[in-house]
C-alpha cells in the first residue's frame, strides 16, 4: 500500500511544506484510494517532521517548497519526495499522482538544492 502526505493550506497544496494548516494522508492500494485522513502534528522542531511522518506510515511526500535541511532525512528514511509540485487542490494532486502526471518545477528544485549546497 502507498500512503502519501500532502501539506494543505486553504484547500490547496501549501506553498511551504511546514507552514500548512494540516496534512492530508491518502492511502492508495492497487490504484484505488482507500482512505483519506487529516492530522496536525504536535511538533515544535521542523527536523522531527520526517520521523513523525515515517511513523505514520507515509511512503510518499508531495510538496511545493521544502526546507532543504530535511531532504536528507526523507532520503535516509527511504521516503519518496516529490518537490516543486504545482499548487493545486488535493483531489487534483492525488489524481496526478495516481496517473503518474505530477509535474515538477525544475527551476524551484534547482533553487532549493542550490541553497542547500551553500548551507553545507
Amino acid at each position: 500500500m502507498t500512503r502519501i502526505v500532502i501539506p494543505i493550506y486553504k484547500g490547496r497544496l501549501s506553498e511551504l511544506f511546514y507552514q500548512c494548516s494540516h496534512f492530508e494522508f491518502v492511502e492508495i492500494e492497487n490504484t484505488v484510494v482507500k482512505a483519506y485522513s487529516v492530522e496536525v502534528p504536535n511538533i515544535n522542531d521542523l527536523m522531527e517532521l520526517p520521523v513523525w511522518l515515517k511513523n505514520k506510515g507515509v511512503t510518499d511526500v508531495i510538496a511545493y517548497k521544502i526546507d532543504p535541511r530535511i531532504i536528507k532525512q526523507f532520503i535516509t528514511l527511504k521516503m519518496n519526495l516529490f518537490i516543486g509540485i504545482k499548487i493545486l487542490p488535493l483531489q487534483d494532486i492525488v489524481a496526478d499522482f495516481m496517473n503518474g502526471n505530477l509535474i515538477t518545477d525544475y527551476k524551484l528544485i534547482s533553487e532549493i538544492t542550490h541553497d542547500n549546497e551553500q548551507q553545507e
